[in-house]
């Protein structure tokens, strides 16, 4: 009975093969992980392109916004950098809307804060990092956390009830916020 195979008794193009297998896998593995990296900094830098307040016009408002009577602002920062939003100034006692885009700005001065985010929506994660990062500046910051609702279900008032709900916790917010004098 013939036992193993011994080196010398595999044929020369065996022992050759398993090297440059072995090479390849190491190359393709190399190449996929330079893939890997060149994506990730691609990410990056879109991520942070598509974050930086805005340095030019942010354009008309939405016409959701317009309908109350919404302009365009421009809002100068303690740095001297112009953030670009919306504001509109609602109904007297009943709040205003001002729309910026302040994720990366100074946030150590804010006025107190309210933020209603659905745990469901994309940008969930987004308002959990502003909040975080309002407070952590010693900014009065409130992140109230709804479940299951899509992007500005606000808007959907009278017909959705949690509409309603976020309103008058908007309502109640800016009655200890900004009391009237």
């Amino acid at each position: 009975m013939p036992g193993p195979a011994r080196v010398a008794d595999r044929p020369a193009s065996k022992t050759r093969e398993r090297p440059r297998a072995r090479r390849g896998v190491r190359i393709a593995a190399a190449l996929v992980a330079v893939a890997a990296a060149c994506m990730l900094l691609a990410l990056e830098a879109a991520g942070r392109w598509l974050v930086a307040p805005a340095p030019r016009a942010v354009g008309a408002p939405p016409p959701a916004l317009a309908a109350l009577g919404a302009r365009s602002v421009v809002i100068e920062t303690a740095a001297g950098e112009a953030v670009r939003g919306w504001f509109a100034p609602g109904a007297p006692g009943a709040g205003a809307v001002l729309l910026l885009h302040g994720v990366r700005g100074d946030l150590s001065r804010l006025p107190p804060t309210l933020l209603q985010a659905s745990e469901a929506e994309m940008l969930f994660d987004d308002s959990q990092r502003y909040a975080n990062r309002a407070q952590a500046a010693g900014s009065p910051v409130r992140l109230q956390r709804w479940a299951h609702m899509i992007h500005v279900w606000q808007i959907f008032h009278p017909e959705l009830p949690e509409a309603r709900q976020a309103l008058d916790e908007i309502g109640r917010f800016l009655d200890t916020a900004a009391p009237s004098a």
